[in-house]
């Protein structure tokens, strides 16, 4: 009462303090400009898929997006046990590409996908080779054993890893089977060739710190998140002249997956919260112009709702996912004693400020809503040019984000019998 408009949430303050436009909480609710509304609603959209769920043994383990190079067409892909499922609006029922013989993923793999050029590679943990596949959605052929038996000289073949980037004409992974915190880098243009010698990085070596994950950044630098300290790499397409730099022991990266980028800045979950790593300056190359040098905020990004931060379950924080989408950034994390990330802390960027936590319908067991992975992905033929959409990805399927004015929830993929709505439930 009194407030003229709307700008965030400021719970770190004592409520008789807020400032104008402030408020205390706010819940499944979206502040636009000065006005505040309901979110939207979740659609689940893998029901028409065929598929028998089964947790723990037959369900979605791994999602991303894949892009057609030669044509633009995108689908979501995920990965079950057996094969993956590539689905678009104008595939409802999803394109099924088969693992070869005897391969399969399972939930202690720790699946993930990488898009390389114009190929598909899931990797499968440290035990399990990766698989490949070519891309072909017109005619698809079945995922291959990716191995090349016959590496150049000097060179391995791409190790068993958990995850990877592609950048700089460049597969980027850790190499979990040489340290904990060993960053490899394959041959250009070649993700079966990888040159120790000049393209293998242990980064903080001698440490009890371990390799979190890495993110493209920009002039040709990677930046290398560890659990206990963030480093960047420099000149990643000619590894021959490429250092490290250590940026920061203030800080370390809680969960691979937290970590997103808009424009200059990159934001990650730390163990004091949200941070915020900008741009630093050169004083040769003039002020505002960064080259090689990149700092932490020393305030959190996630000050002013840092008591709800302090209800992220940390024994399973490292499952958190974040995405920049729409001018805002979207952050998953297990709160309270929830071991799946089931609450979503919304940041605007126009704004500058929190401004909801969401909570989802509540359904039983393993069908509780959560989110492991978001995808953004072309969604909607019927607008033209189609829209990009945001995707909710879980065990359990697929949701196109803030669609219905009600939440989809008690369904699972491969089953369009099992169907429910929720109201949503805004507090401001």
């Amino acid at each position: 009462e009194g407030d003229r408009g709307f700008r965030g949430i400021d719970s770190y303050k004592e409520k008789t303090s807020l400032e104008g436009g402030f408020v205390e909480k706010s819940e499944n609710m979206r502040l636009i400009g000065d006005l505040a509304e309901t979110r939207k609603g979740i659609d689940f959209l893998a029901g028409s898929v065929t598929l028998t769920y089964s947790a723990g043994t037959e369900q979605v383990f791994a999602s991303t997006l894949f892009s057609d190079p030669a044509t633009g067409v995108e689908f979501v892909v995920v990965a079950t046990r057996t094969k993956a499922i590539i689905w678009n609006d104008a595939n409802n029922s999803g394109i099924a590409i088969d693992y070869p013989g005897g391969e399969v993923v399972a939930a202690g793999d720790g699946a993930s996908f990488v898009q390389s050029m114009e190929k598909l590679i899931l990797f499968r943990g440290k035990n399990k080779t990766p698989l490949e596949w070519d891309g072909d959605h017109s005619s698809p052929t079945d995922f291959v054993v990716k191995a090349n038996g016959s590496p150049g000289a000097g060179r391995i073949q791409c190790p068993n890893t958990d995850y990877g980037v592609f950048f700089r004409n460049r597969l980027i992974i850790p190499q979990p089977t040489d340290s904990n915190y060993t960053v490899l880098m394959s041959d250009l243009l070649d993700t079966d060739n990888y040159y120790a010698a000049e393209s293998q990085f242990r980064i903080n070596k001698g440490s009890a710190d371990k390799l979190v994950g890495f993110y493209p950044y920009q002039e040709d630098q990677l930046i290398v998140f560890m659990r206990n300290s963030i480093h960047m790499i420099n000149n990643i397409a000619t590894t021959s002249a490429a250092n490290t730099y250590e940026i920061t022991r203030q800080h370390g990266c809680v969960a691979r997956k937290s970590i997103a980028q808009s424009g200059p800045q990159t934001f990650f979950l730390s163990d004091n919260g949200v941070i915020v790593l900008s741009p630093g300056t050169d004083p040769a190359k003039g002020l505002g112009v960064a080259i090689s040098k990149v700092s932490g905020e020393t305030i959190p990004m996630s000050r002013q709702i840092q008591d709800q931060f302090d209800k992220v379950n940390f024994d399973h924080a490292d499952k958190s996912c974040g995405i920049v989408y729409d001018n805002k950034y979207y952050l998953a994390c297990p709160t309270l004693s929830s071991s799946v990330p089931n609450a979503v802390f919304v940041y605007d960027l126009i704004s500058s400020s929190w401004i909801s936590v969401d909570s989802y319908p509540a359904m039983s067991g393993s069908l509780a809503f959560h989110v492991n992975d978001w995808v953004v992905s072309m969604h909607d033929n019927s607008s033209d040019p189609p829209r990009r959409r945001l995707f909710a990805c879980n065990d359990t399927g697929w949701y196109l984000m803030e669609e219905n004015t009600i939440d989809d929830s008690g369904r699972k993929i491969g089953s369009t019998s099992e169907s429910g709505t929720t109201a949503i439930a805004g507090k401001l």
